[in-house]
């Protein structure tokens, strides 16, 4: 208030200044000359002190020296204060009259009172709401340090992290796998590491996951031990069973077709008598398959078998006592016949009643040195007998189809027929074994004839148009074999049909591409050792296919006829869905004809061979 009473003095007496004039007119000259008062006027000529430049007591300023005072100190705003001729600080020169708190910004202030120009705590990087102005028209921060900052290392409301503060989140938590959750400038989860990891619902299965959407990784319910088709993939990116158990698996008790024959103690109300068996009880095997091996046909009394199971067999059992060759061993058929007739424990010529017949007196004939019998009683049979030695089956030489076909070790070395080297040209076999997506053969056929003199002859054709030598369902009667997995069903040919000097009336169809004879077979791994090894085959296309699934709903399709027998697995898909369109004939007169149409397959084996060890040729190159 002293100040501005100062300038209000100053500017009333510049007012009496220029506001007041006169007219010396009137006044004597003398006056003026003589006025003493004005000449004398001490204090006037001798005030040295203001306009000297130098702020002394009483002056607030001295010319130019403000006392490093400014507008703004007095509220004012630019740069117009002036020192006046009494010394003191004239503000006329100030820009506006107000001061701080009158809620106008101006230069020099922020803010002013509630005049926040706008702005508030998060145009100063901070969160919420409470800026204020300060009594000197500048920002208060106060409240907004107080919401706090993105990098302050505390979690606010609206950061999900800050710096190394994670909140003890990782990736795992945010649904992806692995670690390396970081947190941004912006206070926000970094996720770029763990998107790197991945995450359920990517489409790409990671290590904890066994699937991931429709991505199944090839699998199929047959894969986990179920049946059909409907396998998918949970929220958590693992199996969803729910279909394939509705399939149902071998082991849970029941019986599903048509992939089961039986499973545990179910079998759909069938005994041994269903399945042409006179007797017994029917088990399961652990691959869903009946076992046959406690059912009984009522006691054959020549066959060798105790068919009945009680422990005796053929004439030593009680049930054939009625039989005319049993009770006495003393006739020549009884004592060739391979039968205990009399149930003493000595078999035909082993029998004492026997010594005395021609037949069991000396093995020196061609014929006794092929019977199969001891007829001389001296541990030795057939050619083993030093006694056989220059007969025509014991001339030191196994080399015929005759020979190489008889089922006896003519020249004695340990190795009977096939198994024997001398036997390589009346056993040939003949074979091709293919890699994945190596097969040359779609509408192509083989046909291979029996050579009398040696095994086979074979040749190659083009199919066109492509077809299959019989129309598939077109036989006098047609069977389809709804084959499960790695399984085979006999069939009964009609005819004798020869293959490699043996003589066949029944063959064995097995799911995986072959026909094989004496015994059936599951073999799905189509490798040349197996092959040449196994049972005697008729390999059309060996592979590992899966008859189970919707692709292959015709199966395998056995069109009979009067002097043949073709078997088409027409449709059907190994299990990794590639399909074959494959037929194969067999002739009554030993003829075997394949056929190959669009055929999409992997690795295989295409031949026939009579097996049971014999040696490898090496590989033909049919087409």
């Amino acid at each position: 208030m002293r100040l501005f009473s100062r300038f209000l003095i100053t500017i009333s007496l510049v007012g009496l200044t220029f506001g007041c004039s006169y007219d010396k007119s009137g006044l004597k000259e003398e006056n003026s000359v003589n006025n003493t008062n004005n000449v004398n006027n001490t204090n006037n000529i001798n005030n040295a002190g203001c306009g000297n430049g130098i702020i002394e007591d009483g002056e607030e300023c001295d010319s130019e020296d403000l006392d490093g005072m400014q507008c703004s100190d007095f509220g004012y705003a630019g740069e117009g204060l002036v020192c006046n001729l009494d010394c003191q600080l004239d503000v006329s020169g100030c820009e506006g009259g107000e001061t701080c708190d009158d809620g106008i910004i101006q230069e020099g202030e922020s803010c002013d009172g509630t005049n926040l120009d706008g702005k508030e705590c998060g145009d100063f990087g901070y969160y919420g709401s409470g800026l204020s102005c300060s009594a000197s028209c500048q920002f208060d921060l106060s409240v907004c340090e107080a919401n706090g900052t993105c990098g302050d290392g505390i979690i606010q409301v609206s950061e999900a992290c800050d710096g190394t503060n994670l909140d003890g989140e990782e990736c795992g938590d945010l649904d992806y796998h692995g670690t390396g959750l970081s947190c941004d400038a912006s206070c926000q989860f970094d996720l770029s590491v763990c998107e790197a990891n991945g995450t359920c619902g990517d489409g790409i299965i990671q290590v904890s996951e066994a699937c991931d959407g429709n991505n199944l990784d090839g699998q199929e319910c047959d894969d986990l031990d179920y049946y059909g088709t409907g396998l998918s993939c949970s929220a958590s990116c693992q199996f969803d069973l729910s279909v394939c158990e509705a399939n149902g698996t071998c082991g849970d008790g029941i019986m599903q077709e048509p992939y089961e024959a039986c499973d545990l103690d179910d079998f759909a109300g069938m005994d041994c008598t269903d399945f042409v068996y006179d007797l017994g009880s029917l088990q399961c095997n652990s691959n869903c398959t009946v076992d046959f091996s406690d059912c009984f046909y009522f006691e054959v009394c020549d066959d060798g078998v105790d068919n009945d199971g009680d422990g005796n067999n053929n004439c030593a059992d009680s049930d054939c006592s009625a039989e005319p060759y049993c009770g006495s061993e003393n006739n020549f058929y009884m004592c060739i016949d391979g039968i205990d007739n009399d149930g003493d424990g000595s078999v035909d010529c082993a029998d004492s009643n026997c010594a005395s017949l021609e037949v069991c007196g000396s093995e020196n004939t061609s014929y006794l040195c092929s019977d199969g019998i001891d007829n001389d009683n001296d541990g030795s049979v057939d050619c083993a007998d030093s006694d056989c030695g220059g007969t025509y089956f014991c001339d030191g030489l196994e080399a015929s189809p005759e020979l190489c076909s008889d089922g006896i070790d003519n020249d004695t070395d340990g190795d009977i027929d096939c198994a024997d080297n001398n036997c390589n040209e009346y056993c040939m076999s003949l074979y091709e074994a293919f890699g994945n997506n190596e097969f040359d053969g779609p509408n192509h056929s083989i046909t291979f004839v029996p050579d009398p003199m040696r095994s086979y002859n074979y040749s190659t054709g083009t199919l066109a148009p492509p077809a299959y030598g019989i129309v598939p369902g077109s036989g006098d009667t047609t069977d389809s074999l709804n084959l499960g997995n790695d399984e085979f069903s006999m069939i009964d040919l009609g005819f004798t049909f020869t293959f490699y000097n043996f003589d066949y009336n029944q063959a064995y169809v097995g799911s995986n591409g072959y026909i094989t004879f004496v015994d059936g077979d599951t073999d799905w791994t189509d490798d040349v050792n197996s092959f040449l090894n196994g049972p005697p085959k008729i390999s059309l296309w060996w592979d590992d296919y899966n008859t189970t699934t919707g692709s292959s709903s015709d199966n395998i399709q056995v069109d009979y006829f009067n002097n043949k027998v073709a078997v088409t697995y027409d449709g059907i898909v190994d299990h990794f869905g590639r399909e074959v369109n494959i037929q194969v004939i067999i002739y009554r007169n030993g003829r075997i004809e394949f056929y190959f149409l669009a055929t999409n397959n992997g690795n295989g084996i295409v031949g026939i061979t009579p097996g049971r060890g014999v040696f490898d040729p090496g590989e033909i190159n049919w087409f």
